[in-house]
This record gives C-alpha cells, sequence and structure tokens, in this order.
C-alpha cells in the first residue's frame, strides 16, 4: 500500500514544467560556466543531471513495484516491509547522489540526497516512512529558483528517461 502510494504519487508527476504562450519575456540568466543561457534553455550539465535524476527515481519505482509483484502481502507485516524498504531507499539515494548537479543545483541536490538518505536510516531503525515522504522527496528540501526549475524541466524534455515520471516530485510540486 505505501509502496503503491509512491506510484500513483509519481504518475501524476509525469507532467513537465515549463511556460506556455503569453508567458513572461525570456531572461537571461547565467550558467555554472558564467556563459549567458535563456531562462528555461537548458545547457548540457542540465541535461546529464536531469538524465541522472530520472534514471535514479525510474531505478526506485521499479525496484518497489517489483518487490510489491513479489509478495502481494508485503504491507501486512511492518518488519519485512522495513527490511525491504530500507536497502531500496539506500540505492535511490546513493543513485541520486551519482548525478552531477550543476553549481546552481547543488545545495538542492545535496539536501535532497540527505533526506532519501536519512528516511533510508530510518527504514533500518524500524520507522516506516510515509506515503507522502516516499511520494514527495522534496519535502522540505531547498527548491531551486524558478529559471532553474524550467532549465532543468526543459532538459528533462528532452530524455526518454524522464518521460515517465518527469521531475516534478523532486521540486515539491505534486498535489
Amino acid at each position: 500500500m505505501v509502496f503503491l502510494a509512491i506510484g500513483a504519487g509519481l504518475a501524476v508527476s509525469a507532467c513537465v514544467l515549463g511556460g506556455g504562450e503569453g508567458g513572461p519575456t525570456p531572461v537571461v540568466s547565467v550558467d555554472s560556466s558564467g556563459s549567458p543561457v535563456l531562462v528555461g534553455t537548458p545547457t548540457q550539465g542540465d541535461i546529464t543531471y536531469a538524465g541522472g535524476l530520472c534514471r535514479a527515481v525510474n531505478t526506485y519505482v521499479e525496484a518497489i513495484t517489483a518487490e510489491t509483484a513479489k509478495d502481494p502481502n508485503l504491507f501486512a507485516d511492518q518488519a519485512k516491509l522495513l527490511r525491504t524498504a530500507a536497502p531500496i531507499l539506500d540505492r535511490f539515494a546513493r543513485d541520486l547522489d551519482r548525478a552531477k548537479a550543476p553549481k546552481d543545483l547543488s545545495k538542492f541536490h545535496d539536501a535532497l540526497v540527505k533526506r532519501i538518505e536519512e528516511m533510508a536510516k530510518r527504514a533500518k531503525d524500524g520507522q516506516a516512512p510515509t506515503p507522502d515522504e516516499l511520494s514527495r522527496f522534496s519535502k522540505d528540501v531547498p527548491v531551486p529558483p524558478g529559471q532553474v526549475q524550467a532549465r532543468l524541466a526543459a532538459a528533462a524534455g528532452q530524455l526518454p528517461e524522464c518521460e515517465t515520471f518527469g521531475i516534478d516530485n523532486l521540486f515539491g510540486t505534486v498535489e
């Protein structure tokens, strides 16, 4: 049940951030190398990072789905659920940590990885993560400025690995 909630929460997040027609006038920003970038225009670093994030989320969701398929009674046994969740969360934190964040996303990235690591530790200590924690990874994580989110969303929009779940859930924008 808890793991199913994450799948539902992530499925809702499949849409990508970005502006529509009639949006604000484009603004020029500066990327981590100091080069000017049109807001919402992803850099190669954004594309690489978005790919790493999406692969980590996909692996996480696939692991949860596989475990619930193997044992439909998993949620009836709290101890077994925690033994199952802890290594999945550990791997999720490691996979997220492997993604190389552009400089202007490093604070967000470090806080996100720390949050997932804390969830894994709590699971090891016998505290099950709530469905809200499992589906809203960035809760209480400092969210990057909108222009940075737009760049990352545009990067994710170019990658097939980001089609299923997108990256909105990482910025806490899923309702």
